[in-house]
């Protein structure tokens, strides 16, 4: 080495590498960190627009209901109530949209019973399109619902509006945590075709 020429020790080229490892390991954290909510923060949005299309579907079909206990012999939308892991709902829908009751038992002018079925054992829940002629056919709308609480008559509306409640989770086999999101919807549906007389 010349003489006057300076060069880097030991402690120099120590100190050098443990800046830059502090460094490296910070921005490494805020990688993993941003990651980590990133992916919880999607987990929820997924769980929540899952549960807000099957409230709409719900929504959809309860608002086309049709009927009257004093004209049909029974409620337009009839609770099952639970039968072992499974709670069904049916709901005679207005098919045509024109406002006349026809015979939901045969599916006349149109007018037929839509199922809703969940099971609890593997949180599925099956929408029947036409439960009155093809009670075997059923689409899974969800696979996550934690909790499917009755429909549930509101009081002082004598019927004609209902209250569906509904959970999910990211894995319904898992209690709800950070990492497992679970979120939970109620939803005030008017019937305007059913009628109380």
């Amino acid at each position: 080495m010349k003489k006057g020429q300076r060069s880097t020790t030991l402690i120099e080229l120590v100190v050098y590498i443990v800046l830059i490892s502090v460094v490296i390991l910070a921005l490494s954290n805020i990688d993993t960190f941003s990651r980590y909510h990133v992916i919880n923060s999607d987990r929820g949005t997924k769980v929540q627009n899952e549960v807000s299309f099957v409230v709409d579907h719900m929504t959809k079909n309860i608002q086309r209901a049709i009927g009257s206990i004093m004209i049909m012999g029974e409620a337009p939308v009839e609770n099952f109530g639970t039968t072992g892991s499974f709670y069904c709902f049916n709901i005679f829908v207005d098919e045509g949209f024109d406002g006349i009751i026809g015979n939901g038992r045969r599916g006349d002018e149109g007018d037929h019973w839509v199922r809703y079925r969940w099971n609890s054992a593997n949180h599925q829940l099956w929408y029947y399109a036409n439960w009155s002629l093809k009670p075997e056919e059923y689409e899974i709308i969800s696979r996550r619902i934690v909790s499917f609480s009755r429909v549930i008559p509101l009081p002082g509306n004598e019927c004609t509006t209902v209250e569906i409640r509904l959970a999910a989770r990211w894995d319904p086999t898992q209690p709800a945590s950070v990492d497992n999101p679970e979120v939970y919807m109620v939803a005030n549906v008017g019937m305007p075709s059913v009628s109380t007389h």
